[in-house]
């Protein structure tokens, strides 16, 4: 008898076939939630970062303009932008 005619007649091969089945979907669902989920927490993470560096360098640089010292305010807006080069200041 072969493997297919085993299958075809044996209702404990046919319940653990869509056991299986149904654990695997399972698991698969549950990769794709969870790789979506963390991909989400790490675009927050991401944004969250870069306001904080962003506040950050807008209050140096308000601190040295308030200090008057405008030598100090170039320089910083200077390293700013060689430092992150993709933003605009």
């Amino acid at each position: 008898m072969s493997m297919l005619g085993y299958f075809r007649r044996r209702l404990v091969f046919k319940i653990g076939f869509v056991t299986l089945f149904a654990i695997a979907l399972g698991f698969i669902g549950f990769s794709l939630w969870n790789s979506r989920q963390s991909a989400r927490a790490l675009q927050d993470e991401t944004r969250e970062s870069s306001q904080r560096l962003a506040r950050g360098l807008i209050a140096g640089i308000e601190n040295a303009m308030i200090g008057g010292n405008g030598i100090l305010v170039s320089e910083l807006i200077q390293s700013a932008q060689r430092a992150i080069p993709n933003v605009s200041i």
